[in-house]
């Protein structure tokens, strides 16, 4: 009884939580979602095939992202380590908006069941603003990598960012879950969707 009780209280306090998201996108393995907030805020949830080390080497594998990721057009890695990373990325954004580049920070966090990466865009002399390209400010996302057991992960992409630009809801939508939900789809191809 005691179990059915926690069971139902984790549901509503799990629903409350997701009232303000709408749902933008949802598969049988993943669901993403959005709100305004401060500036747009998204959320994307999935549950992935793979051990959680094999999740976490994919996420840092900053290299190889302009291969995964078409709007990725390069980055830089200024720094990586355990509990670290620093690199500069340029992002190609579908016309008529102008590509962005921005400098991210990554802070690294372990434990027995749960790997969390905290970034946030930061400023850097050696990478200043170019008139062809939007610096991305205000960006911040929290990528939770949980073991789930039997060779499965659950991800959890929560994050936000703030456009400066005139541009409508549903393309702004559309444009910040690009990233998240092409994680979850890359995942799934190399290693399977969990059940």
């Amino acid at each position: 009884m005691k179990n059915l009780i926690f069971l139902i209280l984790i549901f509503f306090v799990h629903s409350a939580l997701l009232c303000d998201w709408k749902l933008q996108k949802s598969s049988p393995h993943y669901k993403a979602y959005t709100k305004d907030g401060e500036g747009k805020e998204y959320r994307v949830e999935a549950v992935i095939r793979a051990s959680a080390d094999s999740v976490y080497k994919f996420l840092t594998g900053f290299e190889k992202f302009p291969e995964y990721y078409d709007n990725i057009s390069s980055i830089k890695i200024i720094d990586s380590n355990d509990s670290s990373a620093y690199h500069y990325t340029v992002i190609n954004t579908p016309w008529p908006l102008k590509d962005r580049d921005m400098v991210t920070k990554i802070i690294i966090s372990k434990n027995k069941d749960k790997i969390t990466l905290n970034s946030r865009s930061v400023t850097d002399p050696e990478f200043p603003e170019s008139d062809k390209l939007i610096r991305v400010n205000g960006f911040k996302e929290q990528l939770e990598i949980e073991v789930s057991g039997n060779n499965k992960t659950v991800l959890k992409i929560t994050g936000s960012m703030k456009i400066t630009e005139k541009v409508p809801s549903w393309v702004i939508d559309k444009l910040i879950l690009t990233g998240p939900v092409k994680t979850v789809e890359i995942l799934e191809k190399l290693y399977g969707i969990g059940e």
